[in-house]
């Protein structure tokens, strides 16, 4: 109980005083991966496969690495979560080149969102679960709105939620793509 007191003040002062960005040039696709390598034994243990489907010629993206690892093992712990029974994390990334924006993707097959609740997500202290602090999502919307990004959610009572995270890179990072 101490150590989930600590957790969630900790959790609370993270968003109160959010850390500002530490931006460097980073793969995406080996951010997952190492997130990957971390989620994986959690979902196993949990019968829930794991799928990561990546962008080929993924442009680098200027993030910190650390708080996007953060947001991503939110978004993995909820997935895992919205299953008790098993089911499938699909991690997909991309880009649209265009927009010049990157872009992460979780889904699962979880037991979705009701749409009277969308609106609340990611707003402090608000959660669908009963042992949930509503921080976890909170936090991760504040970490990608320091990012210049945004969070999309869509999500289908009884079949599953994606959220889509989109980051964008800079001109400058085309030319160091083609290196």
């Amino acid at each position: 109980e101490v150590n989930q007191a600590n957790s969630v003040l900790t959790n609370f002062l993270q968003l109160a005083r959010p850390k500002q960005p530490v931006l460097k040039f980073h793969s995406v696709n080996e951010l997952v991966k190492e997130i990957l390598a971390v989620v994986e034994p959690h979902a196993f243990l949990n019968n829930i496969e794991l799928i990561y489907e990546e962008a080929n010629n993924l442009p680098l993206s200027m993030l910190d690495k650390d708080q996007i690892k953060q947001v991503l093992l939110n978004m993995c712990r909820n997935a895992i979560e919205a299953m008790p029974d098993g089911g499938k994390i699909k991690i997909l990334s991309g880009h649209f080149p265009d927009e010049k924006e990157i872009f992460i993707d979780v889904e699962d097959t979880g037991c979705g969102i009701p749409k009277d609740k969308m609106q609340n997500i990611g707003v402090p202290f608000y959660s669908t679960k009963d042992d949930g602090t509503g921080l976890g999502l909170s936090i991760s919307y504040s970490i990608i709105h320091a990012h210049h990004g945004r969070v999309e959610v869509k999500s289908t009572v009884g079949r599953g939620t994606r959220f889509r995270i989109i980051l964008p890179y800079t001109r400058e990072n085309d030319k160091a793509d083609e290196n």
